[in-house]
């Protein structure tokens, strides 16, 4: 249960990203200086990707156990867990969801694992590279708005920072 809620949280939190993204990249006003607003949009956006693949391997592999929970006719061991040769191999005991890296793994009687190809491949290396990215931009438009703040004349960027609305 906590992999599909934790997958419906995630999948909520992508347009919320998305659009947060969006807005930074298309801001104009005079709030902060325009190279920071796209890096900041971008990093936003790059998270949204990386939460929205993080989700897609989670469903997939929350399908794989709630199907070999299922139980049932020919349940046993798990259809997810049945590998080519899986006869002459252990007796299959167990099965669970690992969150990082995200994988299905079969647990066999003589306490080895093995990790199932039901989260597609492509699912960790690609979430690791979007967050490395992600924090890479993120840092970025910090740096660069730290350098614009001290580059500008005494006081300007600290008045457009503490702006009260009227």
């Amino acid at each position: 249960m906590l992999p599909l809620l934790l997958t419906l949280c995630l999948l909520a939190a992508v347009p919320v990203l998305a659009w947060r993204g969006v807005r930074a990249l298309l801001r104009r006003d005079g709030e902060r200086p325009r190279s920071v607003s796209l890096l900041r949009g971008l990093a936003t956006l790059v998270g949204a990707l990386t939460v929205a693949l993080y989700a897609w391997g989670m469903l997939n592999g929350w399908l794989s156990d709630a199907t070999a929970s299922s139980g049932g006719t020919d349940s046993s061991p798990p259809q997810e867990c049945r590998t080519e040769g899986w006869q002459d191999r252990p007796e299959i005991t167990g099965h669970h969801l690992d969150y990082v890296p995200l994988r299905f793994v079969c647990t066999r009687a003589d306490g080895s694992s093995y990790a199932t190809d039901d989260v597609p491949a492509y699912v960790n290396p690609a979430v690791f590279g979007a967050a490395l990215t992600t924090a890479a931009l993120f840092v970025a438009a910090g740096v660069e708005s730290e350098r614009r703040e001290r580059a500008a004349p005494a006081g300007q960027y600290a008045r457009s920072k503490n702006r009260t609305p009227t």
